[in-house]
């Protein structure tokens, strides 16, 4: 299973555990809301399945009925952060149920927080909305006295069966032999020396926010508008300068996330289907912006193009990479999905909805997901990353001159001026042979130069 693998490479459990917050502001109906908990447990199996191992494989094992573990808990009973902290202990064992839990808390009359907390085996990012959109249509019909209108729910069992059948086809095969030619003559570990931390600290992570203003956002659409790309190529794409740069590499991967929902029977599955696939992006800073731009673009199209097959077989399908350490493949990804908040309504409530808040973990190195609105006009920037291998300060640091390189980007700046940009931000990290040009080659250096794994 997917989340399995990577759970596995992560090495803490409690990295794969997701939070939200919903916060309710109008008069809240509680029977209406906790009753719209408990028919989606009833409706959907993955809140009643369970997941062991047996003979070395991972079984999913449905359970006919469970409880929706709900908890109506008062706000002046403690900190948010420790009732979240005991609610993540409490799914962390995908062996038993729950593997999601909610908790009420009541501020005022007219303000209620939902905290949402699951394990990733039941949660991606498509699904969390597939299961906002049913709790909002089942409690609106409650207030409202309606049905809901919702059909029967396709089950997670039935994609994981599917899945399993397509990965002994012909189809799978060939999208192995794809990505191992893909994937060769790469060195696999991507080493960012001007954001690594100077004092590790193994085993924790850190989260950093940081808004999108309006006017990068406008500019950036209106660069793409020009250029034929869409906002978030650009946005990808000026990622992958900004690592090239700081690597001095011009042949590097980046990972992203693909929904993997390319069957409109999938469409409305709750469990996980994401899946993460390796974006190859060969392209010399020098050439010009744009032309860097197209290349990343290039290799981001391929793979989505190509990413059904799931990530642990892609890892499996390349050589081995003594340098890769414990994340194979793909250290740094780079993400996007919509905000729900202008999504979700509820009957006579208006809900604010925050998604990944932080558990004190990181899943990759370092992960940054743009979360826009539907039409990339406001939105946030998150940034996860293991304190084990970057410096807070430095990962500001990169943030920022990150936004900087985006709107010198969306003024058809040259590589002179954003080399210029990221210095004044990490001042000494613009390599000399970036700076002139002469970025390392795709082949496996000597040991302990730039832009190789430690």
């Amino acid at each position: 299973m997917q989340i399995a693998y990577a759970s596995d490479v992560a090495g803490d459990p409690h990295a794969y555990v997701a939070r939200a917050r919903l916060t309710l502001h109008g008069q809240l109906d509680v029977a209406a809301l906790t009753g719209a908990l408990r028919e989606i447990v009833g409706r959907h199996e993955i809140f009643r399945t369970r997941f062991e191992l047996r003979d070395g494989e991972l079984t999913q094992v449905v359970e006919d009925a469970a409880e929706a573990a709900v908890e109506c808990v008062a706000a002046s009973s403690g900190s948010q952060e420790s009732l979240l902290e005991a609610m993540a202990t409490d799914v962390l064992d995908a062996a038993r149920l729950p593997l999601v839990r909610w908790a009420l808390l009541r501020h005022a009359q007219d303000r209620h927080v939902l905290l949402h907390v699951e394990h990733h085996y039941v949660h991606d990012g498509w699904s969390f909305r597939v299961f906002l959109a049913e709790l909002a249509a089942l409690y609106s019909a409650v207030a409202n006295g309606g049905p809901a209108g919702l059909g029967d729910p396709v089950q997670f069992g039935d994609y994981t069966r599917w899945q399993q059948a397509w990965l002994r086809s012909p189809q799978a095969a060939e999208l192995a032999r794809i990505w191992r030619r893909r994937l060769s003559g790469i060195p696999l570990r991507l080493r960012l020396p001007a954001l690594e931390a100077s004092t590790p600290a193994p085993g924790t992570g850190g989260l950093r926010r940081l808004a999108l203003h309006p006017v990068l956002l406008r500019d950036i659409g209106g660069y793409a508008a020009r250029h034929g790309f869409t906002v978030f190529q650009t946005m990808f794409g000026s990622f992958a300068l900004v690592l090239s740069r700081l690597s001095a590499r011009d042949d590097l991967i980046v990972g992203t996330s693909a929904a993997n929902r390319s069957h409109v029977e999938w469409e409305q599955v709750i469990g996980l289907i994401v899946n993460v696939v390796p974006v190859r992006v060969t392209a010399r800073a020098q050439s010009g912006v744009v032309s860097f731009l197209a290349a990343a673009r290039r290799g981001l199209l391929d793979a989505l193009h190509d990413s059904e097959l799931p990530f642990s077989r892609i890892v499996a399908a390349t050589p081995p990479d003594q340098d890769a350490n414990r994340y194979p493949v793909a250290q740094v990804l780079f993400n996007a999905h919509s905000s729900l908040t202008s999504e979700v309504e509820f009957a006579g409530l208006r809900v604010d909805v925050e998604e990944a808040l932080a558990n004190g973990m990181a899943k990759f190195p370092l992960n940054v997901t743009l979360v826009p609105d539907a039409a990339w006009a406001h939105g946030e920037m998150l940034i996860e990353y293991d304190l084990g291998h970057y410096d807070p300060g430095r990962i500001e640091s990169f943030a920022l001159a990150y936004l900087d390189v985006l709107a010198a980007v969306a003024r058809d700046a040259d590589i002179t001026a954003i080399d210029a940009l990221i210095e004044a931000r990490l001042p000494g990290s613009i390599a000399a042979e970036a700076s002139m040009g002469t970025t390392k080659p795709s082949r496996h250096p000597c040991r302990g130069s730039e832009g190789v794994a430690r």
